[in-house]
């Protein structure tokens, strides 16, 4: 018998001022959102070099809608406009971590990301 391994998805929590917790995966539903929303996962990438936000916004929403969270894209654009772009950017890299995209060079997201270190990524809860 053939086995495939599989691994658990990480989840990702997103904390509000507030303490409000939201949760997001990024798992293979959450792409398929992507390719079914938003013309596909690698589409969304790629436009996250000009579009840091709104792309920020796509992914979010895939991935919170992928934990079954009653969340609209207005929800994750609320969310995306209160994060700072080194934020947006962990998104992006927290996604790729997920799903295996081990070449960064594949990923087209803003370059003024220099570091590595790991940010916390809270947000102010809109009012």
């Amino acid at each position: 018998m053939k086995k495939i391994n599989v691994r658990p998805i990480e989840t990702l929590g997103l904390e509000f001022e507030d303490g409000t917790i939201k949760e997001c995966k990024f798992s293979a539903y959450a792409m398929m959102i992507l390719d079914e929303e938003y013309e596909g996962f690698s589409k969304v990438f790629d436009d996250a070099e000009n579009k840091p936000f709104l792309s920020g916004a796509k992914l979010l929403y895939a991935g919170m809608k992928a934990c079954g969270n009653d969340v609209t894209f207005q929800d994750a654009k609320n969310v995306v406009c209160n994060m700072t772009v080194e934020s947006i950017i962990d998104l992006f890299y927290f996604a790729a971590s997920t799903i295996e995209i081990k070449d960064e060079k594949k990923l087209k997201v803003p370059q003024d990301h220099k570091t590595k270190k790991k940010t916390k990524t809270t947000n102010k809860k809109k009012n």
